[in-house]
C-alpha cells in the first residue's frame, strides 16, 4: 500500500497509524521505521509550510497592489 501525503492531515493519519502499530506489535522494526517516518514527516511539513507561505505572500502582494490602485 502506497502512502500519499498531500497535506498535514495525511501526515497526522500516518503518524497515528504508525503509533497504533507500535502499540499493538511492539515490533522493533516498526519502532525503527517510526523514527524514519517522524524525520520524513518533519521534512514534509516544513516543505508544506514554505509552499503555503509563498502562496500567502503572493496573495498579500496582490491585495496590497489592489489597495494602492484603489486609492485616489
Amino acid at each position: 500500500m502506497k502512502t500519499q501525503l498531500k497535506d498535514p492531515a495525511d501526515v497526522r493519519r500516518l503518524i497515528c497509524k504508525t503509533i497504533r502499530k507500535i502499540e499493538a506489535a511492539g515490533d522493533e522494526a516498526v519502532v525503527t521505521n517510526a523514527g524514519k517516518i517522524a524525520q520524513l514527516s518533519a521534512q514534509f511539513l516544513k516543505a508544506y509550510e514554505v509552499e503555503k507561505i509563498a502562496v500567502l505572500e503572493k496573495q498579500i502582494k496582490a491585495l496590497e497592489q489592489a489597495n494602492v490602485n484603489r486609492k485616489p
